[in-house]
C-alpha cells in the first residue's frame, strides 16, 4: 500500500511538473516579456518554440507577438510624430523671434488695435514716437485717446467700414506730454469669413517736420 501511494504521489508530481513545464512556464515567460513592455523594451521577442506550438499556448503566443509588433510600430510612429512636433515648435519659435525682431526694429511705428479701440500691440518705435515712458502705459490707452481729436478716429472708422480694408490718411496725434504730432497712418483691417473686422493693424510715420515746412 505504501509503495502504491508513493508511486501515485511520484506520478502526480511528475505529471504536475510536466504540466507546469508545458503550460505554466510558457505563460510565466510571456508575462515576463509583457512586464518589459512597461519599460518600452519592444525588442523582447516571444520564443519561436512558443510561437510554433500547435496548441492553445501557441495561439496565445502568436497573438501576443502580433500585439507586440503592433505596439512597437505604434510607439515608433508616435516617437516620429513627437520629433516632428518638436521641430515644428522650434521652427515656430524661431519664426516668432524673427518676426518680433523685425517688428521691434523697423524705423516706423507699428500697431495693432481692435476695431472698438483697444490697443493690442505696438512696437518700441511707436511708443518712443508718442513719448510714452513704457509700452505698458501706451497699451493701457484707448486708440481714440491717441488722436488729438477723437472725432478723427470716428471718421476713420466710418471710412474704413464702408470703403474697404486699406486706408492712408494724415492726422494729428497726441503725445504723452499732450503735445501734438502730425503722422501718416497706413492702416488695414483683418476680417473673418463673415467679413466682421477682427482687428486693425498698420504703421505710423512721423511727418511733423514736413507739415511745418508746408506751413
Amino acid at each position: 500500500m505504501a509503495l502504491f501511494i508513493s508511486v501515485t504521489f511520484l506520478s502526480v508530481y511528475l505529471i504536475g511538473r510536466r504540466s507546469a513545464l508545458h503550460y505554466i512556464r510558457p505563460i510565466v515567460t510571456m508575462a515576463t516579456v509583457a512586464e518589459s513592455f512597461g519599460d518600452v523594451h519592444w525588442e523582447a521577442d516571444i520564443e519561436p518554440s512558443l510561437i510554433n506550438r500547435k496548441d492553445e499556448i501557441g495561439v496565445l503566443a502568436r497573438s501576443f507577438e502580433s500585439m507586440r509588433r503592433q505596439l512597437q510600430k505604434l510607439f515608433k510612429d508616435l516617437e516620429y510624430r513627437v520629433s516632428e512636433l518638436k521641430l515644428a515648435q522650434q521652427s515656430l519659435k524661431e519664426s516668432e523671434s524673427h518676426f518680433r525682431g523685425l517688428f521691434d526694429g523697423v524705423p516706423v511705428g507699428i500697431y495693432r488695435t481692435t476695431f472698438d479701440g483697444r490697443i493690442v500691440d505696438a512696437n518700441p518705435m511707436l511708443v518712443r514716437m508718442l513719448g510714452y515712458p513704457s509700452k505698458e502705459q501706451f497699451l493701457s490707452k484707448k486708440a481714440e485717446e491717441i488722436y488729438a481729436r477723437p472725432v478723427d478716429r470716428s471718421k476713420w472708422k466710418s471710412i474704413i467700414e464702408s470703403s474697404g480694408d486699406k486706408n492712408v490718411h494724415e492726422v494729428k496725434m497726441r503725445r504723452y506730454d499732450q503735445s501734438v504730432l502730425w503722422v501718416e497712418n497706413h492702416s488695414r483691417t483683418v476680417r473673418d469669413k463673415d467679413q466682421t473686422i477682427l482687428y486693425v493693424e498698420g504703421s505710423i510715420i512721423d511727418i511733423n517736420e514736413r507739415k511745418k515746412m508746408e506751413n
